[in-house]
């Protein structure tokens, strides 16, 4: 296994988020209680969705963070068309998303997914 590296060649790290779905035993079946969603961390409003997405449209990006919690850099999959990766990059840009810290409690770059989604303007 070798360790992760950011774009300079430094040891970088990651932040991972889950979710989980709760279940509530009923007297006749095991009921789900709420459905495990997890909201967007960007929402954008477009006139017009991409080719083939109905109501929604949904990306996820890669953001490298620095070590004062603000973004470094943003890219994601080269599948991604080239026009919605730049919108998200920027709707982030300016934001701080916090300072991570190592064991020993000094301040760390990290990685973490952004999940955007793209809605269509119904008024247009």
């Amino acid at each position: 296994m070798t360790a992760a590296k950011d774009a300079q060649g430094q040891a970088a790290f990651g932040r991972f988020t889950t979710m989980t779905k709760v279940f509530d035993e009923g007297a006749n079946d095991t009921k789900e209680v709420q459905d495990a969603t997890w909201p967007p961390d960007v929402e954008i409003i477009l006139n017009r969705l991409p080719d083939g997405a109905d109501r929604s449209y949904d990306l996820s990006v890669a953001v490298a963070v620095d070590d004062e919690g603000r973004v470094s850099e943003c890219d994601g999959s080269p599948s991604i068309h080239e026009t919605l990766k730049t919108i998200v990059c920027s709707q982030v840009q300016n934001v701080n998303y916090g300072v991570m810290r190592s064991a020993d409690g000094k301040p760390v770059p990290y990685i973490r997914a952004i999940r955007a989604t793209f809605t269509a303007d119904n008024e247009s």
